[in-house]
């Protein structure tokens, strides 16, 4: 993480980006012998994916860290995920091959296998991947995942159609339509979407033609919308036929059914890297990046970070300001970026959100009381930056009062607060008084029923004195 705090300085300080990208990886191919500028290309390639979120050029230095040092496995497996983002599986196999043949570490055989052996099942090599599949299945710490793979291989392929409708049948069983896809599954959990998603592995191998195919994959995502292998199918069936806008309507309808942030936001930034990557519209990955944003920038805190410890959220901010810049509009992200400014616990990421932001304000918006309280943010981590240095020489030094904007958002940010507050205990409230009048229901429930089995027991007990008269 040093080296990354070291790249944001000189990031935040230089107005040009590439001609620093370029130095640093100048740098990196002077750092010593083969291993040593193998070790920097790497650490520079995490950067790159992790912070700037330029998935080329942390390709490029990973790639160049392995040829540079072939027992660097680890810029072997972050090229592979990469190519894996992108769906070229052969390059995925061919690489993997690599790695198993490579590794000596046991504690990573089973997710090895289980990635080499899921490319193959992807590229409708079942019977290939089926050995993989098993290891990965039966290696300790095989997850949920591992076991779905494998289990999705062991039907007869002499009689598919059997093993489906066995399939079939379950799902009838549990949602109770005759026809799987007429069921409504939305949210309905991860057994439903496993039995889906077996159905629609059966057809991907044995009749990817046919029409049942992407409905089932559909439906193995609204029962589970974070069922990536799922969505990966969906994605790139669809991207085959040229449905793009299919690919958005179906990671909005995921979106849609989820209801933790933190998954929210998973979900944003893996779309995003889909469009970005994968189909290359930059455009519909600034569209997802942005979401992830008003997500991240409401809570802060852990969703900052990707599941790597990088704040991607400093790259995805920089995309939307090229965005921006190039249509000349700063479109929110002022008032997007003073609000992650109030959620941003590392400095350094602070000053180049705030930065950005200030850049905006002034060249776009001709704000300067807002630009100029944000480069009062700045100026303590990122005092040298070249942007902050240009406004100070146009409209003077920087004050450390908040700007007009800035008291705004925080009364807007305060009133919004306190009217979450207001409906919150009102729901508490009325939960209160319902919860107390079924306490009610209960009890008249209870006495009535004693009374009346006090009054059956008088009625047995005078019927039996009148017989014994």
């Amino acid at each position: 993480m040093e080296l990354s705090k070291r790249i944001k300085t000189r990031l935040s300080e230089a107005k040009d980006w590439s001609n620093v990208l370029d130095q640093l990886e100048s740098e990196a191919g002077a750092a010593g012998d083969g291993a040593a500028q193998s070790q920097a290309f790497f650490d520079l390639g995490r950067v790159y994916e992790g912070v700037l979120l330029d998935r080329a050029r942390a390709m490029q230095c990973f790639q160049k860290a392995f040829k540079l040092d072939q027992k660097n496995l680890l810029a072997l497996q972050y090229a592979r995920e990469i190519y894996q983002r992108m769906a070229h599986l052969e390059m995925v196999t061919r690489l993997m091959g690599l790695e198993l043949r490579a590794n000596r570490d046991p504690a990573r055989a089973g997710e090895l296998n289980y990635c080499y052996g899921t490319a193959l099942l992807n590229l409708r090599k079942i019977d290939q991947a089926r050995p993989f599949l098993e290891v990965g299945a039966s290696s300790p710490g095989a997850t949920t995942d591992f076991q779905e793979r494998f289990q999705e291989t062991l039907y007869d392929r002499g009689n598919w159609q059997f093993a489906l409708q066995n399939v079939t049948n379950q799902i009838t069983a549990l949602t109770g339509e005759a026809d799987p896809l007429a069921a409504d599954v939305s949210k309905r959990g991860s057994q439903l979407s496993t039995l889906y998603m077996k159905a629609a592995r059966i057809l991907q191998q044995e009749a990817p033609e046919d029409p049942r195919l992407l409905p089932l994959l559909f439906k193995a995502l609204d029962a589970s919308p974070n069922n990536d292998e799922a969505g990966f199918v969906a994605e790139t069936l669809l991207a085959a036929g040229g449905h793009l806008q299919h690919i958005q309507k179906l990671q909005d309808r995921r979106v849609s059914l989820v209801d933790d942030v933190a998954e929210k936001v998973r979900l944003f930034r893996n779309f995003a890297a889909v469009w970005q990557v994968r189909l290359n519209n930059v455009d519909m990955a600034g569209y997802f990046y942005r979401q992830a944003l008003e997500y991240a920038y409401a809570v802060g805190g852990e969703v900052l970070r990707d599941d790597r410890g990088y704040p991607w959220h400093v790259g995805a901010f920089y995309i939307l300001k090229q965005g921006a810049e190039s249509r000349q509009a700063p479109e929110g992200l002022v008032e997007l970026g003073m609000r992650g400014l109030s959620v941003i616990s590392e400095p350094q990421d602070a000053a180049m959100i705030a930065i950005a932001a200030a850049e905006l304000a002034w060249r776009l918006g001709n704000d300067v009381d807002t630009a100029r309280h944000l480069f009062s943010q700045a100026a303590e981590h990122a005092g040298t930056a070249l942007a902050l240095q240009e406004f100070v020489q146009a409209h003077g030094p920087i004050s450390t009062g908040p700007s007009p904007a800035q008291r705004e958002a925080e009364e807007k940010a305060r009133r919004e607060a306190e009217e979450k507050a207001r409906r919150e205990a009102e729901a508490a409230a009325a939960a209160q008084r319902e919860a107390e009048a079924a306490a009610r229901r209960e009890a008249e429930a209870a006495a009535a029923a004693q009374r009346e089995a006090e009054a059956a027991a008088r009625r047995e007990a005078g019927g039996g004195r009148g017989g014994e008269a």
